[in-house]
């Protein structure tokens, strides 16, 4: 694994439109993304229901397209696109699960190895008026970057 600070290209956020897309799985997935998401026709952020129909057409395109193993060793009842998301926008904030599950968050949300670090580190200072969306989400960051596995 190569640490991001020797990695030009290491951030795991996307602009797409109006929206940001956070990504936790491999690295690829960003790279994925981004082709897939070029095309203004493959995306549609608008809701749970149109934000379903967009993974749905992404994970077809992640097999026959850009290769992806979906192949699961545990046998769910579906198919796993390997990466969970975040997406933020004027909408509002999505997370998407690797099984494709929708949901909309509140308030916030975190995926990945230190999500819980992540989400405490919110929870504690979401109703502190002294810290900006802009500051919970960097101290969020930080907590998590700072979990030992």
């Amino acid at each position: 694994m190569d640490s991001a600070e020797h990695v030009v290209n290491h951030q795991k956020i996307l602009r797409v439109g109006d929206s940001y897309i956070a990504i936790s799985g491999p690295t690829s997935t960003k790279l994925a993304l981004k082709d897939f998401f070029a095309n203004a026709e493959n995306r549609d952020f608008s809701d749970v229901d149109a934000i379903y129909r967009t993974w749905l057409r992404l994970h077809e395109a992640l097999k026959t397209t850009y290769f992806l193993s979906a192949r699961d060793d545990d046998a769910p009842s579906f198919e796993s696109s390997r990466f969970d998301a975040v997406i933020a926008n004027p909408n509002g904030i999505f997370g998407i699960a690797a099984h494709r599950a929708v949901q909309q968050f509140t308030k916030f949300y975190a995926y990945g190895s230190g999500s819980l670090s992540a989400l405490g580190a919110m929870y504690a200072l979401y109703r502190q008026a002294a810290y900006s969306a802009e500051d919970i989400a960097r101290i969020a960051i930080e907590a998590a970057a700072r979990l030992r596995l």
